[in-house]
């Protein structure tokens, strides 16, 4: 899982490279944006216990990703 891991993070810097060929001196607010994106998943997961609420899965799981690619940029 080690290797995984870390071939993620090479990834992941590379597409931020890609962007940014100064990301890591710009100190983006990354974990900002995984807040805002875990939000945004509550929103879609179906949080609020007042009002009928359907899950909505699949956007879920695409908040889930963009908050495992902003961890992974921090």
């Amino acid at each position: 899982m080690r290797r995984e891991v870390l071939e993620m993070l090479r990834l992941q810097a590379d597409v931020n490279s890609k962007i940014d060929p100064a990301w890591l001196q710009a100190r983006y607010p990354y974990m900002r944006a995984v807040l805002v994106e875990t939000t945004e998943a509550m929103d879609h997961h179906g949080w609020k216990w007042w009002s009928k609420q359907t899950m909505n899965l699949e956007q879920l799981r695409i908040e889930l990703i963009d908050i495992w690619h902003f961890a992974l940029s921090q």
